[in-house]
């Protein structure tokens, strides 16, 4: 067998050959018929207890074959049989997964069999569908999956897809922008500082070396420093240079963008307000925009204008976009004030973090105080103990230096073997190193 033969062999199938385990029919349900089928041969236990059945089988293959033809026989209607891996587990087919011991039955659950290869035994379990519900058939009947009707509800879909919501992304920051360089001649000092910390705390802003940041989520320095937007700081104390600088660096990372990677995130939508960026937002009644609304979601926004609701989608945005005409139409999810709630929230969630990470803090150090007490209690007793023992002990009890001689002399005898060309030199070298564990016996 070569390298790579071996290295792809099934060991294991080899080793349950090699063990030749008695496999005795009493342990299996299968009848004869599957039994012959499968190959399976039966020996007599000739010194088995009486009044059972002691037919035996060595032969794990035919025994395993046996095993999944009864499975597959007896099988109760709806079930599915799995083959199984080499742990011993079903494997669930494609577009479902098994259903772990610890979750809540559904009534869309697939019940399933299979055959355990380590113990032969037949098991049960559950399948679930990972996706919508559906009918899955194979080239077998046998391996048909049924569909289960979904008792669930339904999810709504939202007033705004994603689509639409990317699109609010990209004119929101055009916006922004159009705010902070609107805000070149009059910005405020105060303004602009308070500005750079909510573009610190930024979801696209990452900063190398911070010595507060937390990775379990506690809030950092530049976090606490939004919150509270504290003033302090050497400051260029000339306002045109100080506006110019900080807009120009606002400008090129700040967007309100949709995306786990470069959005900034809420702080964006609150350096909008901070700006007055809804000032400059556009007209969002176009078609590109207008068609990602659901149909509850257009149906909203016509009623919101004094609009009769229509049967189709298509309709009603035409009728809201001739309704608004050259005017400047934004809806309320697309404006900067919209994240003002989910600023609040993040901010007092941030606030419960702190709370609760300071009083495990001091939980933590009150139990650390009680196990310092212990420990020196232990100590002590310990002390106590020691020099009682040493009070207590009697002249007899001393070994003398007569024994210690005679002790040293019988080591000494061990330690000096004579050199016998019977004992390899390894390990006689080995008893001289440590004669109190090892002993070399000459007969």
């Amino acid at each position: 067998m070569s390298r790579e033969d071996a290295a792809h062999f099934d060991w294991s199938d080899f080793v349950r050959y090699l063990d030749q385990v008695e496999l005795y029919a009493r342990n299996y349900e299968f009848d004869d018929e599957t039994a012959k089928e499968a190959g399976v041969v039966w020996e007599e236990d000739l010194f088995g207890q009486g009044g059972e059945d002691n037919r035996y089988c060595t032969q794990y293959a035919a025994m395993f074959k046996a095993q999944q033809i009864w499975a597959e026989k007896t099988r109760p209607e709806g079930t599915i049989y799995l083959q199984s891996n080499e742990y011993g587990e079903g494997i669930a087919p494609d577009g479902y997964r098994k259903v772990g011991s610890w979750e809540m039955e559904r009534d869309g659950d697939i019940p399933a069999i299979w055959v355990n290869p380590r113990t032969l035994q037949i098991q049960k379990g559950r399948l679930r569908e990972l996706g919508e519900q559906s009918t899955r058939r194979t080239e077998s009947d046998a391996l048909s999956l049924p569909s289960a009707q979904n008792s669930e509800k339904p999810k709504e879909r939202a007033d705004i897809s994603g689509t639409g919501l990317k699109i609010i992304g990209e004119v929101r920051t055009q916006a922004l922008r159009e705010a902070l360089a609107a805000a070149r001649e009059s910005a405020d000092p105060w303004d602009m500082i308070g500005a750079f910390l909510l573009a610190l705390s930024a979801d696209n802003v990452n900063i190398h070396g911070d010595n507060t940041y937390d990775p379990y989520g506690a809030a950092s320095e530049r976090d606490r420093a939004v919150a509270s937007v504290f003033p302090e700081g050497v400051l260029v104390r000339d306002p045109a240079v100080l506006r110019n600088a900080a807009l120009e660096v606002l400008c090129s990372f700040m967007n309100c963008e949709v995306s786990m990677h470069s959005g900034s995130g809420l702080p964006a939508q609150i350096l909008g307000v901070l700006f007055n960026a809804d000032a400059h937002m556009p007209t969002m009644a176009f078609e590109d925009f207008l068609k990602t609304y659901s149909k509850p979601g257009i149906t909203k926004a016509v009623q919101a204008e004094g609009l009769e609701e229509k049967p189709k989608g298509k309709a009603m945005r035409e009728a809201l976009m001739a309704h608004v005409g050259e005017k400047r139409w934004v809806p309320e999810p697309a404006t900067f004030a919209a994240g003002i709630p989910a600023w609040k929230a993040k901010i007092k969630k941030q606030a419960a973090r702190a709370a609760a990470r300071a009083q495990l803090d001091a939980q933590t150090e009150e139990d650390d105080e009680i196990d310092d007490q212990s420990s020196d209690m232990e100590l002590c007793d310990e002390q106590d103990v020691a020099e009682a023992d040493e009070k207590t002990l009697t002249p007899e009890e001393d070994v003398s230096a007569d024994d210690t001689s005679s002790v040293s002399e019988t080591t000494s005898s061990h330690t000096e073997l004579p050199d016998d060309p019977r004992i390899p030199a390894q390990l006689a070298e080995l008893a001289r190193k440590m004669p109190e564990h090892l002993e070399i016996i000459m007969v």
